[in-house]
């Protein structure tokens, strides 16, 4: 027998077991004989096996046909006991087929509660939720799964077929797992588009626009000037809050030096459509970036209101989803894309690294100090390559100086957050995009990193420091 769900056909009531033998009652009570069943017309359509419906008209004709011998003459008690036995062969035939279909309801239960578990892995929201689910059809110990694809060509979908079957074979009862991927329709494309937009259903979506629920910690990454090492901190940061459960992304604002996808290993295409760009995932990190756009070699020449616009619908035109930290790697200074950020997320924290010598830490604190002429709010410093231990003797020297990020905390009037020192496990997993703090999260530079990002949520959680909105009472 075969089962499925569509959410689009709405349930049939099955006739009741006592409507069925009050309509048989009625036949066999009949005092006019009925005339003889007539013969079968053929059925031009071809037969599809011995279902229930065969089986009802089957029992209605040797119901009908004892009915006629009764009038023709038929002892009245044999006549009565043929109605009594084709009324209980109804019956249990009709006992049998609820039981049947109240285990396959089951089943298709069981199924799709199994599917519950499976995310779209661009959305980050569960395929039935965001209406991927199309269908389920149970048939013997087979499911096939039909699942709605945003694209045609999805770069995704030989993940999304493993989650399926990964989510459904272990069900009681089922041996084989059938994924059938389809790609939406436009119609149904918009309207996903609108629901994760907001849009009430059956309206067209609202155009884009930068907006981030007040749970989002929007924290930006800035140095004062190049080679500090802001990149490798931010990716590490974020990889080190979203293992700890933080829902993370990382804007990769650095038009000109992107290095992000290579360092957390998010390298492709992102996917789009109707105005909406699918991040990509590493680590669980969602990563953007310019470098998902142009090829790595590719200098990109942009002025002012280029890279407003870039930086506009990264924030407003990708789906980040509902984030606990999205953190925005900025180029080093303070030039056109740190004000554009600054005035799409006003209020937003602001990190600040440097290298501890004395060049460094002085273009750091000016990067601080427009953080706060920007309507940014400086939360922290952290000073990488602070130190270097020897791997044959220990001995810890400072290549760089000493004291250059306590200054600038001191400074800013923020905290120091973290002292990073000098490895090469650092930059190897970076070239490798496996982050330190993943890849050997022991390591003097992860623990310090780990510092980092703990003392970043506790600050961006809190209201302390923070602009409050007064109410009228």
């Amino acid at each position: 027998m075969t089962t499925g769900f569509d959410a689009n056909v709405p349930a049939r009531k099955p006739r009741t077991i006592s409507r069925v033998l009050t309509e048989l009652t009625a036949v066999s009570d009949n005092s006019e004989p009925p005339p003889p069943p007539a013969a079968p017309k053929p059925n031009p359509r071809p037969a599809r096996g011995n279902n229930g419906k065969e089986r009802a008209a089957s029992l209605r004709e040797r119901l009908a046909m004892t009915a006629h011998r009764s009038a023709a003459g038929a002892e009245p008690q044999q006549t009565a006991a043929a109605v009594r036995e084709l009324i209980e062969a109804m019956r249990a035939r009709l006992e049998s087929a609820i039981e049947e279909r109240t285990r396959l309801a089951g089943e298709l239960e069981e199924v799709r509660a199994a599917l519950r578990n499976v995310m779209d892995p661009e959305i980050g929201k569960p395929i039935e939720d965001v209406g991927m689910l199309k269908d389920i059809r149970i048939e013997d110990a087979t499911v096939t799964v039909t699942v709605l694809l945003t694209i045609e060509g999805c770069p995704l979908r030989d993940r999304i077929t493993t989650d399926v079957t990964a989510a459904v074979q272990p069900v009681a009862g089922v041996e084989r797992v059938e994924v059938s991927l389809t790609p939406m329709s436009d119609e149904q494309r918009q309207a996903l588009v609108g629901q994760l937009r907001g849009a009430p259903a059956g309206q067209a979506p609202p155009p884009s626009k930068i907006s981030f629920p007040p749970e989002t910690a929007l924290i930006a990454i800035a140095s004062g000037k190049g080679g500090v090492g802001k990149s490798s901190v931010a990716v590490n940061l974020a990889c080190v809050l979203a293992a700890e459960g933080a829902n993370v992304g990382i804007l990769d604002a650095d038009v000109w030096g992107f290095s992000v996808p290579r360092m957390i290993g998010a390298e492709g295409k992102p996917v789009g459509f109707d105005n909406m760009i699918m991040p990509l995932e590493s680590h669980g990190v969602k990563v953007i970036s310019m470098g998902h756009f142009v090829p790595e070699e590719t200098p990109v020449i942009w002025r002012g209101p280029m890279l407003h616009k870039a930086i506009e619908q990264f924030l407003g035109d990708v789906y980040w989803g509902d984030l606990d930290f999205l953190l925005c790697d900025l180029p080093p200074g303070t030039g056109d894309v740190s004000i554009s950020l600054a005035s799409f997320i006003p209020g937003a924290s602001m990190v600040v690294v440097t290298t501890p010598q004395e060049a460094a830490r002085k273009v750091a604190e000016r990067a601080g100090k427009m953080a706060e002429r920007t309507n940014l709010r400086p939360i922290g410093v952290i000073e990488n390559m602070s130190y270097y231990v020897c791997p044959h003797c220990g001995e810890r020297e400072s290549l760089f100086g000493e004291g250059g990020g306590r200054l600038a905390a001191e400074t800013l009037a923020v905290p120091l957050l973290a002292e990073v020192p000098l490895v090469p496990a650092l930059r190897e997993g970076a070239d490798a995009g496996a982050p330190i703090v993943l890849r050997d999260p022991s390591s003097p530079a992860s623990e310090a990193l780990r510092e980092a990002a703990d003392a970043i949520r506790k600050a961006t959680k809190s209201k302390i420091g923070k602009p409050l909105s007064l109410m009228a009472r």
